[in-house]
């Protein structure tokens, strides 16, 4: 395994990776196939992939997080107020994590890019991740051997998966996104070049709950009030959680 420039290289790598036999060695060269990275992207993208495929997915990521969180420092701003708030931040920290590791499955399969949203590729994480890391393991398989038709099986596989946790209300998306580009614009917290990206990731991480998104696009209609208390409010636990993930990314990658 030489240097690693681009996505594609890094997706090489991995595929080789998965074939080795034992969890050790492919920590240890996903380590360091990582540390031979030499643009910030792939590198990144090449520790998601360790961090979904090898190091446990979604529930190591909340390990990391939770064990930040009881060691945290004064420089952290983390304002949780009660047990309910607890959970709020835990299912956006859950979703932001899924968000992320959504771009794996994007990537394995430029196809799913064009047809679905990357919160529809979080949803079947949250919801089916074994099964989802399953075709991702079939589909790197099949690009290692250059199979064509393995590839198409594990491609149609991943969109019966996304399919199957797309919402009744997933037309509504765009609804739940305007209020949130509205509360952003009303609220000027955030700078014009970020406004995008972040009416983005909180319209994303409002849909990737059906609760959440339910009771957010009442509120739109019914109490507009409250659906501006709750982007302001999500807005503010996903500064913390981005905070964390970028605490967590630094640790080093445990060996056992």
């Amino acid at each position: 395994m030489g240097y690693i420039r681009t996505r594609d290289e890094a997706l090489d790598a991995v595929a080789e990776i998965m074939e080795l036999p034992e969890r050790r060695t492919q920590i240890i060269r996903c380590t360091v196939g990582i540390m031979q990275c030499l643009e910030a992207d792939p590198r990144a993208f090449m520790a998601d992939c360790q961090a979904l495929l090898i190091e446990g997915g979604l529930e190591a990521l909340g390990v990391k997080r939770r064990n930040l969180l009881e060691n945290m420092d004064e420089s952290m701003p983390i304002v949780v107020l009660d047990p309910e708030e607890d959970k709020l931040f835990e299912s956006l920290a859950a979703a932001f994590d899924a968000l992320r590791l959504s771009e794996i499955v994007r990537e394995v399969f430029r196809e799913i890019a064009a047809l679905r949203a990357p919160w529809e590729a979080a949803r079947a994480l949250i919801g089916s991740e074994s099964k989802v890391q399953e075709q991702i393991r079939a589909a790197l398989k099949a690009r290692r051997v250059s199979n064509e038709d393995e590839y198409a099986i594990a491609l149609r596989n991943i969109q019966k998966l996304i399919d199957s946790h797309r919402p009744s209300w997933h037309d509504q998306f765009g609804k739940i996104k305007k209020a949130c580009l509205d509360v952003l614009t009303g609220a000027q917290k955030v700078p014009p070049a970020q406004l995008e990206s972040e009416t983005d990731l909180l319209s994303m991480l409002i849909a990737a709950d059906d609760e959440r998104a339910i009771s957010f696009l009442q509120s739109i209609d019914r109490d507009p009030q409250a659906a501006v208390d709750t982007v302001t409010r999500i807005h503010e636990l996903s500064i913390s959680i981005r905070t964390l993930a970028k605490k967590a990314s630094d640790m080093p990658t445990r060996v056992a």
